[in-house]
């Protein structure tokens, strides 16, 4: 949640006072205006406040300020809550008040992801070169638990194992992804990346983001494994009829049928 500082002299200020006067109203509903304009500054603006080629109407807009746009804007460069250059205008002193704090944000959010796919990394790689007693055999049912709540309601692949097996542990798909991402790319994948993949195994379940990623030589991005997967789920909405048995009754009543129609029409 993003936020900015907010002092309790602002209600007071000269700057507040001074265009609250220009405009004729209360300095209170100057406040409520300013901080309108500044959380949508949050959003909208670069770290510096550069309003950039916005016209008088759109920032007012942004304020809530319904009366004329080019008194509210003239009000505000004139206490001082906008710089105005020959170029350009931007919010007075916005970074320092801001701009840091989106940076700060942006850099946390980083470190998160970072610290986060580096540990789904490191318990990988550790549980991998833990001794194990489980005999692998080929095409043979497993225990392996799955998410039923979010496995994905498609028959699964009849395509043979992965000749790579991997060991059976939390770690699941994004940590088997960025092992796959190092052995082709010789690096570390994003951190965006190793989120996504997250993601993917809790939306489509462990079993089937393998299945998916294999088929494509784990060269994929998580992303485009997702929109596969959503296809795959989306066409096995629509059943395929069952295979009936040479001795089932419907199976029985249908040659009858073909050979009634194969003689009427050699006659």
């Amino acid at each position: 949640m993003a936020w900015i500082e907010s002092h309790q002299s602002l209600l007071t200020h000269r700057k507040t006072l001074r265009a609250a006067a220009l405009l004729r109203i209360r300095p209170v509903l100057l406040i409520g205006h300013l901080h309108v304009l500044w959380w949508w500054a949050l959003d909208n603006l670069p770290n510096d406040g550069d309003l950039g080629d916005l016209t008088d109407g759109e920032i007012a807009s942004a304020a809530l300020w319904t009366k004329s746009a080019t008194t509210f804007l003239g009000a505000l460069t004139a206490a001082g809550f906008i710089d105005a250059n020959p170029d350009t205008r931007s919010l007075h002193d916005w970074y320092d008040y801001a701009g840091k704090l989106n940076n700060r944000r942006a850099q946390a959010k980083e470190r998160m992801f970072s610290a986060r796919s580096q540990n789904v990394l490191g318990t990988f790689a550790e549980r991998s070169a833990l001794p194990t007693n489980k005999q692998t055999v080929t095409n043979q049912p497993t225990n392996q638990h799955t998410d039923r709540a979010h496995a994905p309601d498609f028959t699964p692949s009849l395509d043979p194992p992965r000749s790579q097996n991997f060991p059976e542990d939390e770690v699941g798909f994004a940590g088997e992804y960025v092992l796959h991402y190092q052995q082709v790319n010789g690096k570390h994948p994003p951190a965006t990346h190793v989120a996504d993949a997250m993601a993917l195994e809790r939306d489509f379940g462990l079993e089937a983001c393998r299945r998916e990623a294999g088929d494509l030589k784990w060269e994929k991005h998580p992303n485009y494994l997702r929109k596969r997967l959503e296809t795959k789920r989306e066409q096995a909405e629509v059943r395929a009829p069952p295979v009936l048995g040479e001795d089932d009754p419907r199976a029985q009543l249908a040659r009858r049928f073909d050979a009634a129609a194969k003689a009427g029409g050699s006659s």
